[in-house]
């Protein structure tokens, strides 16, 4: 069956390919998506595939807490893990972050200095 044949050779060529494109369409909105912390605010420059680019802005002092969260064995093993800010305007979450525990503890200390998030010393006065 010849006709089966070049049908299988179609598939065997085509799919590798197709899931190449998805794998390269997923790796530039990854590699090219960039976090940039300053004195005064959070800037997310987002890439979607190559013609889809958003940048949103969260001012510091706007952050009421960071978390991060490392799920899985090879997020361990490579250290890998996503960041959340949650503000009061909604939440950025930022996905496969390297050295996320490193990252967070820095983004904490810079919320903290700016004037944002929540400390024990603020809770006990206010309750006071």
């Amino acid at each position: 069956h010849p006709t089966l044949t070049a049908i299988l050779v179609k598939v065997v060529l085509i799919v590798p390919i197709l899931v190449l494109l998805a794998w390269l369409y997923a790796w530039v909105g990854w590699y090219y998506s960039v976090y940039i912390v300053t004195d005064q605010r959070i800037v997310e420059i987002r890439q979607r595939g190559l013609f889809n680019r958003r940048v949103s802005e969260w001012r510091l002092e706007m952050v009421q807490n960071v978390n991060y969260h490392v799920k899985g064995f090879q997020a361990v093993i490579f250290g890998f893990g996503d960041i959340t800010v949650q503000t009061f305007s909604g939440d950025l979450v930022m996905p496969t972050i390297h050295k996320p525990t490193q990252i967070h503890s820095e983004l904490v200390k810079i919320v903290h200095d700016a004037g944002g998030g929540s400390t024990p010393r603020a809770l006990s006065s206010s309750i006071s």
